[in-house]
């Protein structure tokens, strides 16, 4: 993990080849479970395997915010630790030192801001201003506290305040802006969690499913629930996606899973109607350009219609007919092309499934 210099405002931040090939072998075999679960085949885990590059650059991100927040709150408290050392009479680089020491006391260990700090001391021991010294390191990190605080230094410097007495009111000040980053990390985390404990439970519903009645026949049901869990997903990230590419390709995925559905159950991609007041909000935004909300709608129903197409078309050449599915030729115990609904069934039925009493049978 390094960062590289490119200027206060941003920096670039890089995984390591061990993270990188931690972070590619559990999304293969994520693939590969997907795959299988959903298809019973490997073959289809290929595409969610090509997805990869995404993973990456979300995982980088991940990492990326939360080395920063580990750097944002050791700074906070290095900071406190400076400003009481030049209260009590230290020079700047052995203050630094002081704050060095505090944070190797509340850590336990040296890292990344510690190194760093030294490096400050050292500059400050050869007559580099402390302000440069500070603006270096924001560079280093992208954080915008610590850019902050050298120009206080600056600005403490020309107007000849006391640099104490103004470290510690912006120390205060950047301790309670890292108390409510807190307060709004605690809400946020507990909507993650449950968004993720949302998500498993498709893939856990299925396992069941497939350890408990692990028959042909459920291929199709599990690749059409697939199919709806993808288009979903997909369709709600492109919606809440800021960045236009990213945006662009989750609603190409969107439509491409929902087509895949279409196909094993069209009676599932019914449920697809959850996102029409997603849809329908993104094409009449009149915040953004028509023809970029025209491009998101035909990458999302191109590969839909495509999809609806070419079953129907399977249908006439299998079964003579665009909207002949196939339910006369199914090989079952009972032959449900004979099954009528008729209305004297209705008090029957209303019967068995609600009044009916509990019994116990033998199995």
């Amino acid at each position: 993990m390094s960062a590289g210099k490119k200027d206060s405002s941003e920096y670039e931040f890089r995984l390591s080849f061990k993270e990188k090939a931690l972070c590619l072998a559990v999304w293969t075999a994520v693939s590969l479970f997907l795959g299988r679960l959903f298809f019973h085949s490997f073959v289809f885990s290929v595409p969610i395997v090509c997805l990869s590059p995404f993973v990456l650059k979300y995982f980088k991100r991940i990492r990326k915010e939360k080395r920063q927040e580990d750097i944002s709150s050791q700074f906070c408290d290095a900071m406190s630790a400076f400003a009481a050392a030049l209260s009590s009479g230290f020079s700047p680089e052995n203050a630094v030192a002081e704050a060095v020491s505090e944070l190797e006391r509340i850590n336990g260990r040296k890292g990344y801001l510690q190194d760093e700090l030294e490096l400050i001391a050292k500059k400050l021991s050869i007559g580099e201003s402390i302000e440069n010294a500070f603006i270096g390191l924001s560079r280093k990190t992208g954080i915008r506290e610590i850019e902050q605080m050298a120009d206080v230094f600056s600005t403490a410097k020309r107007s000849g305040g006391s640099l104490p007495d103004i470290l510690r009111h912006t120390v205060y000040m950047l301790e309670e802006k890292r108390r409510l980053k807190e307060e709004i990390r605690t809400i946020i985390t507990a909507k993650k969690t449950e968004h993720r404990i949302m998500c498993l439970m498709l893939p856990f519903i299925l396992l069941y499913i497939n350890l408990t009645n692990s028959e042909r026949y459920y291929v199709a049901s599990n690749s059409a629930i697939a199919g709806i869990g993808f288009a979903v997903f997909f369709g709600l990230s492109a919606v809440m996606e800021k960045k236009t590419l990213p945006r662009l390709i989750m609603f190409l995925l969107s439509g491409v899973s929902l087509a895949v559905c279409a196909g094993s159950r069209p009676t599932v991609a019914i449920c697809a109607v959850v996102l029409l007041p997603q849809f329908f909000g993104v094409l009449f935004d009149r915040s953004r350009k028509l023809s970029l909300r025209l491009s998101e709608a035909a990458l999302f129903l191109i590969p839909v219609i495509a999809g609806i197409v070419l079953m129907l078309l399977h249908n006439k050449a299998r079964f003579g007919s665009l909207l002949d599915f196939g339910e006369n030729y199914q090989l079952t115990v009972s032959d449900i092309s004979s099954l009528k609904v008729t209305p004297e069934m209705f008090p029957s039925a209303v019967f068995y499934y609600f009044l009916m009493p509990f019994t116990a049978i033998d199995t």
